[in-house]
């Protein structure tokens, strides 16, 4: 298309999505899909993004497939009216508590699912 002097990411069907909306539509539905996932998990999916979405994503966000920063990932978010969840977990293995941070992506204004607590004072019935 280039040779025609048009901008593939700009052509769009007529009556349909331009090239950069259906990648921005894509990318908001993978976003969706993302819970409860630790750092290391989180990394590469922001290498996913920064590789898969490069030319619709904000000019300051862009990389070279290579991983970016929470601030501009939340950026990201608030252009596809989502927000990051961030939570820190206690777990406890072989007999040491550590603390993990885990990531979830949720639509902007929803409130994430609160986790029941149970007492081991509670009865059985």
């Amino acid at each position: 298309m280039r040779w025609m002097g048009k901008n593939p990411e700009e052509l769009e069907v007529a009556g349909g999505p331009t090239y950069k909306e259906s990648q921005l539509e894509e990318l908001r539905k993978y976003l969706c899909t993302i819970s409860d996932v630790d750092n290391k998990t989180m990394q590469g999916i922001k290498e996913k993004i920064a590789r898969d979405y490069k030319q619709v994503l904000p000019e300051d966000v862009r990389t070279k497939g290579k991983s970016f920063s929470e601030e501009k990932l939340e950026k990201i978010l608030s252009i596809l009216h989502l927000q990051l969840k961030k939570e820190e977990k206690r777990e406890r293995r072989e007999g040491k508590t550590t603390k993990k941070t885990y990531y979830s992506i949720l639509e902007e204004g929803e409130e994430p699912e609160k986790e029941a607590e149970f007492s081991e004072d509670t009865e059985e019935i």
